[in-house]
């Protein structure tokens, strides 16, 4: 036991040093509390998803979200995604809506890292959303999935179901930044050598998703403490 714990010492000490000459600036930190759903985390995310949007990729990381998600790209060709990046307003506080009004599919995505639901007396935040897509937007109800995405994938509250009580019955899917949007990125990152400040922007958001979630710890770190 004390040998182990000696080899498990030269590890730590080795890769605290490695991670004092590590460059710790992140421009989402500086700019936004980490936690801040809004502002920071749903618009970057809706930015990357957005066909229109600058990053010059046009459908490639929206297509790539659906093979994680399992969604069928082919209802989503003439897909809008909000908030948008030129006006940041959201469709109704849902804070991601993807939405094709020409092949009348949606998917709700409900973002939350730390704030809870919100609800109220027109009902529970999951069931208003559900309802204003299928109300308003015109979009058959059997073609509206949504996403309660969180830290680590944990189901909403009864309250924000309402009437609908089951996640199941708004089509719905509890997804994580640990595992869902933390894959998403990496695929991501693989078209984007010939845009360097996009494929740094995605790196210090997927940092700063692995600095939320715990994850940090280097995969040859890792392997090292196995091996040992």
């Amino acid at each position: 036991m004390e040998y182990l714990l000696k080899q498990l010492n030269i590890v730590r000490l080795k890769y605290e040093m490695l991670y004092e000459n590590k460059e710790h600036f992140n421009i989402f930190s500086v700019l936004h509390k980490d936690n801040d759903e809004r502002r920071l985390h749903s618009r970057f995310i809706s930015s990357l998803l957005a066909p229109d949007s600058s990053h010059g990729k046009n459908n490639a990381f929206l297509n790539y979200f659906f093979s994680i998600i399992n969604i069928e790209k082919d209802d989503f060709k003439n897909a809008e995604v909000y908030p948008k990046e030129w006006d940041k307003k959201e469709n109704n506080n849902i804070d991601i809506l993807i939405i094709d009004r020409t092949s009348k599919y949606a998917i709700i995505i409900e973002n939350k890292i730390y704030a809870g639901d919100s609800n109220n007396t027109d009902g529970g935040q999951l069931e208003r959303y559900f309802r204003h897509v299928g109300d308003h937007e015109k979009i058959p109800k059997k073609n509206i999935t949504t996403y309660y995405l969180t830290l680590d994938g944990h189901e909403p509250s009864n309250e924000s179901l309402g009437k609908f009580k089951k996640l199941e019955n708004i089509n719905g899917h509890c997804i994580s930044y640990s595992n869902e949007i933390t894959n998403w990125l990496i695929k991501c990152l693989r078209i984007t050598a010939e845009t360097p400040f996009l494929r740094e922007s995605i790196i210090q958001y997927k940092n700063l998703l692995e600095k939320m979630t715990g994850n940090q710890t280097d995969i040859k770190q890792r392997l090292d403490i196995k091996n040992i």
